[in-house]
């Protein structure tokens, strides 16, 4: 509608008379303009005489093969094959996060804009492509997170499990919404699991989240409440794309660089000593003994890949599906 009004303007003007262009900046973002909480704020503090901003959605398509049956009266038993377009959340698309970021990062005239829905049981992996968005030196915008939830965001979880966070304690209900998760006993096993798969757990700890799984009642202390809680619901809100990446490299349905790219995004606030320490019981002995080589993440990436599938287990021994496993508990913890 502005554009029309804009062109009006220009044919009305008078001969000669110049009008000023406006330059348009483009709020990409994961959702729809009418559900973009606080819009309008945006906009106008970006909106002056020379510049005007817009809010455009980002959409990923992509393009699945599929039978359908022609149905009606003689087409019993017979089908055709069609293309189907299917949008894809980008929060839990690794392929979509990076066309997102290649999007933003090209364009000078873009800046990100995530709309935040929840933190727990649905996908948000948009912080995964922060710092890459941050390098380019524009900022990002963030909304849909009312203060309950910017605490739960922020909150610094204890990962000794013996107290409770301060950005929780100073948000009373925040606090009693997390311990009151363990009445709902399904619920609660939903954010155990993911938990349960992390490294680096206290052994205390474990026997109770083990129990809870079984489906026994929580043995586990306010502090110990509050902080599963938080580590499930981040673990929940990165699983998508996890499990997108650990199913193309456990059925080898991905080339290398497209793995590659989908290693870099999810290890992309790793730096490259701490990517090397962490992965290098999957080396081969010849690549332990000149880990200087390893240049990049990539690199990291593709020798431990490289290991994985081969014959030689490295240091790590056991079968592939079992070093897969592990790979994947490592990457996550």
């Amino acid at each position: 509608m502005e554009a029309n009004v804009l062109t009006a303007a220009a044919k009305s003007a008078r001969p000669g008379q110049q009008t000023e262009q406006q330059r348009v900046i483009q709020l990409v973002s994961n959702a729809p303009p009418n559900k973009i909480v606080g819009l309008e704020g945006f906009l106008k503090s970006f909106n002056t005489k020379t510049v005007r901003a817009e809010a455009t959605p980002f959409r990923y398509v992509i393009q699945r093969k599929a039978r359908r049956s022609l149905g009606g009266k003689f087409g019993k038993g017979l089908s055709q094959e069609v293309t189907e377009n299917i949008e894809v959340n980008p929060n839990e698309d690794l392929f979509g996060l990076r066309r997102w970021l290649g999007g933003i990062r090209q364009d000078p005239s873009c800046i990100m804009l995530l709309n935040v829905n929840k933190v727990r049981e649905e996908a948000l992996a948009a912080p995964l492509i922060f710092s890459e968005i941050l390098r380019t030196g524009r900022p990002i915008l963030v909304t849909g997170a009312p203060p309950e939830i910017q605490d739960q965001l922020f909150a610094q979880i204890d990962l000794t499990y013996q107290t409770v966070p301060l950005a929780i304690q100073a948000n009373y209900a925040l606090k009693a919404g997390l311990l009151q998760r363990v009445l709902r006993r399904k619920g609660f096993v939903n954010t155990v699991r993911p938990v349960l798969e992390l490294e680096g757990l206290p052994p205390a700890l474990v026997p109770k989240l083990q129990a809870i799984n079984a489906g026994q009642d929580s043995k586990l202390s306010d502090a110990e409440v509050v902080n599963v809680c938080l580590l499930g619901d981040l673990a929940t809100r990165y699983l998508p794309p996890i499990v997108q990446f650990r199913e193309a490299m456990r059925n080898s349905s991905l080339q290398l660089p497209q793995l590659v790219s989908m290693f870099e995004i999810l290890t992309s606030d790793m730096p490259l000593p701490q990517a090397v320490e962490s992965f290098k019981g999957y080396f081969t002995e010849e690549v332990q003994q000149d880990l200087a080589r390893l240049k990049s993440r990539a690199a990291v990436f593709s020798e431990a890949y490289r290991a994985l599938n081969s014959q030689e287990a490295g240091t790590r021994g056991g079968s592939r599906a079992e070093r897969m496993d592990d790979f994947f508990r490592k990457l996550t913890s």
